[in-house]
């Protein structure tokens, strides 16, 4: 019996979304995420996974991490603030929530991982 998988079940953009956003508006989770064991590969798009190392790099180097430090780290482009304030917007800050997006995003990764 073969398992199949659509693109839905090994992706959720929403999660991926949540950490990067709640991650810029509130660095008192960075830690708590770093914790999870969440990487920049658990990440499923290219600028999901550049943001994520922007956060981490930013926050190594005891440098704010704020939607313009972020917008900067990734090359000050239009594109850069556009991507950064879209995951800011509506950012959900319980970290419950947010600690349960980080399992789901890594659960989807080694999903991607395994096939």
């Amino acid at each position: 019996m073969a398992i199949t998988f659509n693109a839905n079940s090994l992706v959720n953009l929403a999660a991926e979304r949540s950490v990067l956003g709640a991650m810029i508006d509130d660095e008192v989770l960075i830690p708590e995420v770093l914790r999870t064991g969440l990487q920049t590969a658990d990440f499923s798009l290219s600028d999901h996974r550049k943001t994520f190392d922007s956060i981490v790099s930013l926050f190594q180097q005891k440098s704010p991490v704020d939607y313009i430090s972020v917008a900067e780290d990734l090359g000050n482009h239009r594109d850069s603030y556009v991507l950064v304030a879209s995951l800011i917007e509506g950012v959900l800050l319980e970290k419950t929530h947010i600690l349960n997006h980080v399992a789901i995003i890594r659960r989807k990764s080694r999903l991607r991982a395994a096939i």
